[in-house]
């Protein structure tokens, strides 16, 4: 389900709510409505609805600050350099480090 249904079901909720007292409540606060009055069912899940959009756009915008801060710290984690007194000795360590750090700072060029 996409964001388009979920507002789609959402003002289909809203447009239940006008006119569907059934316990001739005169208040729109839910409270005062009867457990089974259509009004306050739907107004609940429209209410619900609501609620939860709004926390998936808060956890995106969480999501968005922490991966600016991972590429913020990308560099500094992964772009150290690693340094080797001699690079073409063969030695395999070195070589495989020289590899995880360039794959680490995306140059994956050997």
């Amino acid at each position: 389900m996409d964001n388009k249904d979920i507002d789609k079901t959402f003002s289909n909720l809203l447009v239940l709510t006008v006119g569907s007292c059934t316990c001739c409540t005169k208040t729109p606060v839910t409270k005062f409505h009867d457990a089974a009055c259509p009004y306050r069912i739907a107004k609940e899940a429209a209410d619900t609805i609501e609620s939860l959009q709004a926390e998936v756009k808060e956890l995106r915008e969480q999501n968005a600050r922490y991966r600016k801060a991972l590429e913020e710290l990308r560099p500094l984690l992964f772009g150290i350099s690693i340094p080797f007194v001699d690079d073409h000795d063969g030695n395999p360590l070195n070589k495989a480090l020289r590899i995880l750090n360039k794959q680490a700072i995306g140059d994956s060029h050997d």
